[in-house]
């Protein structure tokens, strides 16, 4: 245990060093029991798990992708897996035979808007809603404004483009965040382009009724979105609303349920940072391990 306390924070050849022990000694030592109090945690969370979030995150940016498995009620990590491929998910949540009917169990699953996490959830949790993640709602309709601002951006003066770039984030930000300063800006580059200004004020309502607590005035608000995005005539505001009625069921769940992926998101900062440091984590098990030892109380 006390290694264990050690390696929390520290990589195992320093740990090794320390100590006057070989690092696959160390390395041995410590994942034999870490890899026991892991299953212990994992068989104390399955055991009351009612809902579950995926959430993928790149191993290296662009190339290969795990993904997390948390219970967003309990806040609480389930599981690390090394492939996000529909085959795989299928046979390892197949593996959920205990505790009995653990599989009947799960209430809501909640993913973004990848259809093969929609096949994983309807094949294998069979009393699930599946709810789609408001960040990943936000997220797409934030990249339909982007897409937008660089589209308007490229009309512009060599002056004005530096204006428009200088506010790609300023446009992604909520509207209550901004200051003064941040106001200024955006109306400066919203009388360059009107239609640029149609996109923002699309995202912000979109964002505002995502707040809304009653499921029925959310439908209401979400239809006359719709309405909203039909009258602005912006071609990538036309896709970002196929897409969103394309999962329209699994968004109504969302207002049903309000499950969110607030402890996901906070342990995908948790997952950079120890890939950032380092620790020798390009293996996913390696990482799983990492992650856990972060979150158990040792």
């Amino acid at each position: 245990m006390h290694l264990l306390k050690q390696t929390d924070s520290r990589d195992y050849s320093r740990v090794a060093k320390e100590h006057g022990l070989s690092y696959t000694s160390i390395q041995n030592s410590v994942h034999s029991k870490l890899d026991t109090l892991i299953e212990e945690a994992q068989l104390a969370t399955l055991d009351e798990v009612e809902a579950i979030i995926i959430d993928e995150f790149a191993i290296k940016k662009k190339h290969k992708y795990a993904v997390a498995l948390t219970d967003p009620i309990n806040g609480k990590l389930i599981d690390i897996l090394s492939s996000r491929k529909k085959k795989d998910l299928i046979e390892y949540f197949n593996t959920w035979t205990w505790p009995e009917e653990l599989r009947e169990q799960i209430k809501y699953f909640s993913m973004d808007m990848w259809s093969p996490y929609k096949a994983v959830a309807e094949t294998v949790f069979p009393n699930a809603q599946i709810v789609v993640d408001k960040f990943h709602l936000v997220t797409a309709i934030n990249n339909a404004l982007d897409k937008l601002r660089i589209q308007e951006q490229d009309k512009q003066t060599a002056a004005n483009r530096k204006k428009f770039y200088k506010s790609r984030l300023t446009l992604l930000m909520a509207g209550e965040d901004l200051d003064d300063d941040s106001h200024q800006r955006l109306i400066e580059i919203f009388k360059l382009s009107p239609a640029l200004e149609k996109a923002w004020e699309l995202k912000e309502e979109f964002r505002d009724l995502l707040q809304i607590p009653d499921i029925k005035e959310s439908i209401e608000a979400l239809n006359h979105w719709y309405e909203k995005v039909s009258q602005a005539k912006l071609n990538l505001f036309y896709k970002a609303k196929r897409t969103v009625k394309n999962w329209e069921e699994n968004i109504i769940n969302y207002f049903r349920t309000r499950i969110t992926n607030g402890f996901a998101e906070g342990l995908n900062n948790k997952i950079k940072l120890i890939k950032r440091i380092g620790y020798g984590v390009p293996k996913v098990e390696n990482l799983k391990r990492r992650v856990f030892l972060s979150l158990l109380s040792i």
